[in-house]
């Protein structure tokens, strides 16, 4: 995502957050097609040092804790409820 220069959720928070500094790097660094394992490493460290890796992944805790109630009370079967709480545990914690 970030050699492909992919404004995600995660870029607009780190974006919003970050210091004259980060945000330099950022932009220089999100879609630069030649971006090497340093250059990965130092955008990786901006998205965690912004608080928007953490403020993704609390988003993500809070869609995941409103579909489980949700689903808790809709009328499905219970082998498609369980289908469906396995979905969007594996969906909300996926890892690269």
């Amino acid at each position: 995502d970030l050699r492909e220069g992919k404004r995600t959720l995660l870029v607009a928070l780190a974006n919003a957050a970050a210091d004259p500094a980060q945000r330099a790097a950022l932009e220089a660094g999100i879609g630069d097609q030649d971006l090497d394992a340093e250059g990965v490493r130092v955008l990786r460290g901006i998205l965690t040092a912004t608080g928007a890796r953490e403020a993704v992944e609390h988003r993500i805790s809070a869609g995941v804790e409103r579909a489980e109630r949700a689903l808790q009370s809709a009328p499905i079967r219970s082998d498609a409820l369980t289908a469906l709480l396995e979905l969007a545990h594996a969906a909300a914690h996926r890892s690269f």
